[in-house]
């Protein structure tokens, strides 16, 4: 069940949210996963290591190019059940610039 999510930076995910109906998903079930790997290296800043009944995180991507966070992700159950490990790479874009474009008018 890899996942891949995109976002803009600043902005949080929830794996929750982003599950599709044909995902099954025991109610007990409690997910852990290691420090995450940005690539480019240092890229993308706020992913954690950690274990809870969901991964929320507000991801920031410190350069102009979309960057990707890797979490490997497992699970298991309070009945003793551990699900498959699967991949969850979030891609986040980086922030939009505004430039002001001045127009001057020239008489001749």
């Amino acid at each position: 069940m890899d996942k891949t999510l995109v976002l803009c930076t600043n902005q949080s995910f929830d794996l929750i949210d982003s599950l599709s109906s044909s995902d099954i998903l025991p109610e007990d079930t409690t997910f852990t996963w290691d420090l995450p790997i940005s690539s480019p290296e240092n890229a993308v800043s706020g992913g954690v290591q950690g274990s809870n009944s969901n991964i929320i995180q507000t991801l920031t991507n410190n350069t102009t190019s979309p960057a990707t966070l890797s979490y490997v992700v497992s699970s298991s159950t309070s009945q003793g059940c551990n699900g498959n490990n699967f991949n969850l790479n979030v891609i986040v874009n980086p922030s939009g610039s505004l430039f002001l474009l001045q127009i001057r008018l020239v008489r001749i």
